[in-house]
């Protein structure tokens, strides 16, 4: 057990849920609402993004911040082993996202029937 009795995990949350909190009440009381407290929202994994965009004849095409895609702080070699344990772009940057705790997205799309290159 750690300090105040928290364990490892313990306070590893509670420094998320501070670190949550401290972004939160910086915000405008309109991004609260509308994140938080909208009626209509429903926040979806990444990979459900994308089936049901497939579902609406869009694929997936990248993110508005590019730079967002390519986790160059994780170093080359982690980028090479991330890319050889998940070969599909969805699967990577969903796994991304659950590793920088990335909770919002701006995805670009557009239809199912373009040829992506790459």
């Amino acid at each position: 057990m750690g300090a105040g009795g928290r364990d490892s995990n313990g306070q590893v949350y509670a420094n998320l849920l501070q670190s949550e909190w401290e972004y939160v009440r910086r915000q405008h009381p309109s991004y609260v609402f509308h994140d938080y407290l909208e009626p209509d929202n429903e926040p979806v994994y990444f990979h459900e993004f994308v089936r049901r965009a497939g579902e609406a004849s869009l694929q997936y095409l990248g993110d508005a911040d590019l730079g967002s895609m390519y986790a160059l702080s994780l170093g080359r070699q982690v980028l090479q082993a991330l890319e050889a344990q998940f070969p599909d772009l969805v699967e990577r940057e969903q796994y991304l996202d659950f590793l920088f705790n990335r909770t919002f997205r701006r995805s670009l799309v557009c239809h199912a029937r373009v040829p992506l290159i790459g």
